[in-house]
């Protein structure tokens, strides 16, 4: 009868583990972070991109990779 509660113990464990990484992340993704970042991590020295060209780079990398609405704002 201990099975039950056991199994059932280690499959919420299961299914919670990966869920809490995540959401504790989720501040850290809005673009909004992204020159802090940029700027903290001293991306210009290790990418060798000016100042300037190194936000849109950014951003056309997030826009490929975070989901969301098409390009377009439509469905395509």
């Amino acid at each position: 009868m201990r099975r039950i509660p056991g199994l059932l113990s280690n499959l919420v464990t299961a299914s919670v583990a990966p869920v809490v990484p995540a959401i504790s992340t989720l501040p850290f993704l809005p673009p909004a972070w992204a020159p802090f970042r940029e700027d903290r991590s001293e991306a210009v020295a290790w990418t060798g991109l000016s100042a300037a060209d190194l936000r849109p780079a950014t951003d056309r990398i997030r826009s490929d990779r975070d989901p969301g609405p098409a390009a377009g704002g439509g469905a395509s």
